[in-house]
């Protein structure tokens, strides 16, 4: 049932009903990992920049480091609308699969009626989608080609999210999901906590930065519990860097929006850095003081 696709053949390969591209490819068996890792890999680099495309990527197992490098490079495909899907098949389709498979293409289809004896035909999902649009910035879009549609601000948060995309891909997929900067003044990361957000901004006090943001009443405690158990120790960790806002229970670093005028790549740089050690630094501090505030 192979269909071709540019330079290669793919187990499916058409246009939904929306008109976007799906291209699908199964992985029955346990050893070819790396081959099929070069082919998911193709096709990503071959889908077209004028089509929204979704690959579909299907198997028993599937190799987790394959499958992070496949999404970091659906992250960096610039100028395209692509997601890609992995599905992990139940093991217990494969006896019918084989028996499916030594079938002529007509009577596969015909005999495809008997998986519905399976409950759960997969039994994990995962996957990531970036956008190109002047609304939704997928990873890797030039300054150039929104520099005449956005305000410095804006493109400034673009270049933030295509930094961080490089920088903390392995640490948080959050900073892959598409992110609206039509507003000119943030973007939101999502934590491991509800409530509690990391925020990076450019605001009306001509400043970019990041905040820990908390949000809801009982974050506020949690808050509370830092800036009174545990500022000394963060302030250290974060080499000093950390502004303590009791008014509106949040911690921030940030910089003059004007250095960024002055030397704009190393700025980016140098924040995105610390962005990331905001996404690592705090975890731990957070679970100790949820669990001293439930006590």
């Amino acid at each position: 049932m192979e269909k071709g696709f540019k330079s290669r053949k793919v187990d499916m390969s058409c246009i939904d009903i929306v008109g976007n591209r799906l291209l699908i490819e199964w992985q029955m068996d346990l050893i070819n990992n790396k081959t099929h890792f070069e082919q998911i890999r193709t096709l990503i680099y071959d889908a077209n920049e004028n089509e929204n495309t979704t690959i579909v990527y299907g198997g028993l197992e599937l190799n987790e480091d394959f499958v992070l490098e496949l999404m970091r490079t659906v992250a960096l495909s610039s100028k395209k609308n692509i997601g890609i899907v992995f599905l992990k098949i139940n093991s217990g389709l494969l006896p019918i699969l084989i028996e499916i498979n030594k079938l002529d293409e007509v009577n596969r289809i015909k005999e495809l009626h008997r998986l519905k004896v399976i409950e759960k035909m997969f039994v994990d999902k995962k996957g990531i989608r970036v956008y190109n649009s002047n609304k939704t910035i997928s990873a890797e879009i030039e300054d150039k080609s929104i520099v005449n549609c956005y305000t410095y601000e804006q493109t400034l948060l673009v270049s933030l999210i295509q930094r961080l995309r490089v920088d903390s891909w392995d640490i948080s997929t959050n900073v892959h999901q598409f992110k609206r900067v039509d507003n000119g003044k943030n973007f939101i990361l999502g934590s491991n906590f509800q409530d509690i957000s990391f925020l990076v901004f450019c605001n009306r006090k001509a400043t970019v930065g990041i905040s820990l943001i908390f949000s809801g009443i009982k974050t506020k405690k949690i808050f509370y519990n830092l800036l009174k158990n545990k500022k000394a120790i963060l302030d250290s960790e974060f080499n000093f860097i950390l502004k303590w806002d009791e008014r509106f229970q949040k911690i921030s670093s940030y910089y003059p929006i004007a250095w960024f005028y002055c030397d704009r790549e190393m700025m980016i740089n140098r924040l995105c850095r610390e962005i990331k050690a905001y996404l690592i630094g705090f975890d731990k501090h957070i679970k100790m003081a949820m669990e001293e505030c439930i006590e």
